[in-house]
C-alpha cells in the first residue's frame, strides 16, 4: 500500500465523476487540458519562487488531490507528499519574450 493509499478516502464530488467518464467516453480529447504560462516583469529567483509556489501548494488541500482507482471505483484523498519540479525558462533575453512564451 502506497502512502497515498493509506490515508483516508473519499467518494468522488458529481463534477469529478462527470469529468472522469467524459475522459472514459473521449480519452483523447483535449477538453480539460489547461495550459498557461506566467508573464513576471523584473527579475525572480527561481528557487524562491519554487518554494513559495511548494507552501502554497501544501497549504491548499484541493492542489494535491490524487484520484485513486481500486476494483473500477475512484476514490480522492489528499497526498501528503506532495513533490513539486518546476522547469523555469529565463526568456528576457528573447527578440519576443512573450511570442516564443506562446
Amino acid at each position: 500500500m502506497t502512502q497515498t493509499e493509506s490515508n483516508s478516502c473519499h467518494p468522488l464530488s458529481s463534477a469529478q465523476n462527470g469529468v472522469l467518464l467524459a475522459h472514459a467516453l473521449d480519452p483523447i480529447s483535449p477538453q480539460f487540458n489547461i495550459g498557461q504560462y506566467v508573464s513576471i516583469q523584473g527579475r525572480i529567483d527561481p528557487v524562491l519562487f519554487e518554494r513559495a509556489v511548494s507552501l502554497a501548494a501544501q497549504e491548499a488541500d484541493t492542489l494535491r488531490v490524487r484520484l485513486i482507482e481500486k476494483d473500477g471505483i475512484y476514490r480522492q484523498t489528499v497526498d501528503p507528499l506532495f513533490e513539486l519540479s518546476m522547469p523555469f525558462w529565463d526568456l528576457s533575453s528573447e527578440s519576443d519574450p512573450e511570442a516564443t512564451a506562446v
